[in-house]
């Protein structure tokens, strides 16, 4: 653990208090991923996982904003979503020299709150249509709604959920079918899904002779055990 940058005395009485809500303080030692969904410290190789932890940047285009760490690998890449940004709400790059820590689990901690993605997907050709598609690290809640107002009497429509637990091939988890002008004008995917590594997919697929616009809105809440 590095020392505190902020002035705070060691011998201060105060010092035991912010051990208990800070894990450990840190320098980022190269650029993360222009995406703004990672950082690098090389140091974090020496100390356990963080993976569930709070992570709070102090310096740069990100500072003050605090993410939730969903992988840690080798050479101290560290992964978080949703993806640090600057003021103009753009993805911000953490780059080397930034300061941050990582906070204990204490609190109110427990579940990191993805931000909602949006957006309207239109079948096309009778092609099976990835609607999303994501990597997913932890143990989450995930939550999508896809809108149906658009549909009317001859359409015909298939909804998949694929897994790929063995990282390579997606494997169909569940389908439903919904034809005509349906009475519910959602179809939810709602799981928990387990503590192993495992990628989603979400597809709409037209059997019917209609193409059709489906607005959807998605998030995910990361559990922390």
């Amino acid at each position: 653990m590095r020392l505190p940058s902020s002035g705070l005395r060691i011998d201060n009485p105060a010092f035991p208090l912010l051990q208990a809500f800070v894990a450990y303080w840190g320098v980022t030692s190269a650029n993360g991923a222009a995406s703004g969904l990672t950082l690098v410290c090389a140091d974090l190789d020496n100390h356990p996982s963080y993976v569930g932890n709070t992570i709070k940047v102090f310096t740069g285009g990100a500072w003050g904003q605090d993410r939730v760490i969903i992988d840690l690998s080798i050479g101290g890449s560290i992964t978080v979503l949703p993806a640090f940004s600057n003021a103009a709400g753009a993805a911000q790059q953490i780059l080397a020299g930034t300061l941050f820590v990582i906070l204990s689990r204490t609190g109110g901690q427990g579940v990191g709150f993805g931000i909602p993605q949006t957006g309207t997907a239109t079948t096309v050709n009778g092609t099976e249509l990835v609607v999303m598609e994501t990597a997913l690290l932890t143990p989450f809640w995930f939550d999508m709604y896809i809108d149906l107002v658009n549909l009317i009497a001859g359409d015909d429509f298939t909804f998949r959920v694929y897994l790929r637990p063995d990282g390579v091939n997606f494997r169909l988890k569940e389908q439903q079918q919904i034809a005509g002008a349906p009475t519910i004008k959602l179809y939810e995917v709602n799981h928990l899904y387990g503590d192993a590594d495992c990628d989603i997919r979400v597809t709409v697929q037209r059997n019917s002779a209609n193409n059709r616009a489906f607005p959807y809105r998605w998030n995910m809440a990361y559990s922390v055990p």
